[in-house]
């Protein structure tokens, strides 16, 4: 698998503005990257997830996605370096936490003990440290026995599943104090794995793997992965309306501002790209056998379903903060140097044989 030089130079432009930023403007430079690497964290993740899964259930989309998704898991610890620096940005982020106590809403003061920054720090740590052993379990199941492997399996998926939990209180949901959401580490979890589906297609595209048998006679691989992409967009739909359904319907004030925030310029424009790119239009595309049948209208549709992945977690995440012009710039910027990273950590992966090792074990 070859990547051309254009994600170096993305990266190297991205890197120049980010460095501008720090220098000018840190506190919107570390806004704008807290955006840009959760992001691009969430891929590593969710191809973790569905390696998991794979071992627990099986499937012959798994044997031939493990390669890819293998490399795009490996990428954790890089992404996870990458994000390191705002454990120093966290008075920059949470500004709420230097105020008077006294002049703070009632739910946001019984969260300030918590939200100390001292504790998110050790929090962040444990949680990196937890999602570091579930890859470690994932570089291990291989050469193990199916009765570990699907132990280690069930093992990941809970680590990363309350690590995830901790992660989104501490660093998504604590931007705006006084939102609250039961499901919202769901929401997120659903989004990660839907988005490493997507690059796991585009992964898949490029080595040609896509017309290779699935798992139903004469349908290719890529008619099983469009149907995953299908129940992907539906439980993604399902969890983003319940949440706002249920805000609605009881009628709660903090919870409705966190929405109102989202319907500011310019964020709808996230919105539309999320909904459209997403969910409407990759679901209908994805309803035709012909689309899922030819490698690559699917992968065209996967690709759109990146699109839809980033606008997704702009719109959920960057809104918690002012938008003017500088911080919009400098998202363009973290974006750029973190996604031209992530693409180039993927190759190393790739071609420093963890691939290679994964489809000599493939059962």
């Amino acid at each position: 698998m070859t990547w051309s030089r254009l994600p170096l130079g993305i990266a190297a432009l991205g890197v120049i503005g980010c460095a501008i930023g720090l220098v000018l403007a840190p506190g919107e430079m570390a806004r704008a990257w807290l955006v840009a690497t959760t992001t691009l964290m969430g891929l590593p993740l969710g191809a973790m997830v569905l390696l998991m899964l794979f071992v627990l259930t099986g499937g012959r989309w798994g044997a031939a996605a493990r390669p890819a998704l293998t490399a795009m898991a490996m990428t954790l610890p890089a992404m996870l370096l990458l994000f390191l620096p705002l454990l120093g940005a966290i008075p920059a982020l949470l500004p709420f936490l230097a105020t008077s106590p006294d002049t703070l809403p009632e739910r946001v003061v019984g969260k300030l003990a918590y939200l100390a920054p001292g504790w998110i720090v050790l929090r962040t740590l444990v949680v990196f440290a937890l999602w570091l052993v579930s890859t470690l379990l994932l570089r291990l199941m291989p050469w193990r026995t199916r009765i570990t492997e699907k132990t280690g399996a069930v093992l990941g998926l809970a680590l990363y599943a309350l690590a995830l939990t901790v992660f989104t209180t501490d660093w998504m949901q604590a931007l705006e104090p006084e939102f609250s959401s039961t499901i919202y580490a769901m929401m997120v979890a659903g989004t990660q794995i839907l988005g490493a589906l997507a690059a796991g297609v585009v992964m898949l595209r490029v080595t040609g793997q896509l017309a290779s048998p699935g798992g139903e006679p004469e349908a290719p691989l890529g008619d099983d992965l469009g149907r995953l992409l299908i129940s992907g967009i539906l439980g993604f739909v399902y969890l983003a309306y319940m949440q706002w359904l249920i805000i609605w319907i009881g009628d709660l004030p903090p919870e409705a501002a966190w929405y109102l925030a989202r319907d500011a310029w310019p964020w709808p424009v996230a919105f539309w790209l999320m909904a459209l790119a997403y969910a409407v239009v990759p679901f209908l595309a994805l309803l035709l056998g012909s689309v899922r049948r030819d490698p690559k209208r699917l992968a065209a549709v996967a690709t759109v379903m990146l699109a839809g992945y980033a606008a997704e977690a702009i719109w959920r995440v960057a809104p918690a903060f002012a938008a003017n012009g500088t911080y919009l710039l400098l998202l363009a910027a973290a974006f750029a140097a973190t996604g031209g990273l992530f693409v180039m950590t993927i190759d190393r992966q790739w071609r420093h044989g963890f691939v290679g090792a994964e489809a000599r074990h493939v059962r």
